[in-house]
């Protein structure tokens, strides 16, 4: 959150890093929702999910939704490397590799693409997986059926959605930050999540980019 509201140029855009926290709630919502919907089918009860069950469902779907969100902090860290390694390339003037400044362009271009084509295709995909199963809990030719919602266990997924986020952003995150004060190989998986701030990378844009 500092990183976006704080720091951002040509290579830190706060696009990118915003997109990896928008495939960051994606995925929690995806994952909580298939587990309160199989709830629903494994118990076949109209109670729902039970109070304990939203503190776990919670639980898993941080843990899971924050790894699946380092494919998305992958592509964009490579792509940030690359472009690093093109400027510090492009720097040496007359002496710079033309054949490194092309290979180091391509290589960041194709982190780029394929960063915002895994992006695009988890929100069609992803989001088809996450209506099936909000349907599988509240069936949408039963919604406007007197008697037949179950108000109740949507109201008890925003729950465990919420408590999900909760975690992955108030514990777990901060928990990566102190793993990374104590512990310096912690800090290169913390860089691999994509949003957070790194500033070799932005000092790199301003000391060879000449911009001030």
């Amino acid at each position: 959150m500092y990183s976006l509201a704080k720091v951002s140029n040509e290579i830190f855009t706060r696009r990118t890093r915003f997109t990896v926290v928008w495939m960051n709630l994606t995925n929690n919502a995806i994952i909580t929702a298939i587990f309160a919907a199989n709830n629903k089918k494994l118990r076949d009860s109209t109670d729902g999910i039970v109070g304990a069950d939203i503190f776990l469902y919670g639980l898993v779907g941080s843990v899971c939704g924050g790894f699946f969100t380092y494919i998305w902090g992958f592509m964009l860290r490579k792509f940030y490397n690359h472009k690093c390694r093109l400027l510090k390339e492009k720097s040496k003037g007359e002496e710079s590799d033309a054949n490194k400044v092309e290979k180091h362009e391509e290589d960041a271009n194709f982190y780029l693409y394929f960063f915002y084509f895994l992006a695009f295709a988890w929100m069609w995909g992803g989001n088809l997986i996450f209506v099936w199963q909000m349907n599988q809990i509240n069936p949408i030719d039963r919604i406007n059926v007197v008697g037949m919602q179950n108000q109740e266990m949507s109201n008890m997924w925003v729950a465990t959605f919420f408590i999900s986020i909760g975690i992955d952003w108030l514990v777990l995150d901060p928990l990566h930050v102190l793993l990374a004060y104590i512990l310096p190989f912690w800090r290169h998986i913390a860089k691999w999540k994509g949003f957070f701030y790194d500033k070799i990378c932005h000092e790199t844009w301003m000391l060879y980019s000449k911009e001030d």
